[in-house]
């Protein structure tokens, strides 16, 4: 998982549409690495935000206004929550459950 704070005044973009965008290098190398997961910890209202880093990198619109070239998801394609949208891996129970 990939894991930003951000604070909504400074980093939410608002036009031409409203998402949260992160830095293509930063999006490919964390393809690279296995990163399945990008959560965005909004520090000013509390809220946790997720999108798959796939997502990101497929859906997310270019743009490059002075801070490099950077991808935009828009907001409504991120999860709200707690707990990412996919649920956790388990362990199979295959010996028998330690008898």
């Amino acid at each position: 998982m990939w894991l930003k704070q951000v604070r909504t005044s400074v980093h939410l973009r608002r036009k031409p549409f409203v998402g949260w965008a992160a830095d293509v290098a930063d999006v490919l190398a964390a393809r690279a690495l296995g990163v399945q997961w990008i959560r965005l910890d909004d520090i000013e209202t509390g809220q946790r935000y997720w999108a798959a880093v796939n997502d990101l990198a497929y859906a997310g619109q270019l743009f490059d206004y002075g801070f490099g070239p950077q991808l935009c998801l828009a907001l409504e394609r991120w999860h709200v929550g707690e707990r990412s949208p996919e649920p956790e891996p388990m362990q199979a129970e295959i010996w028998g459950g330690g008898r």
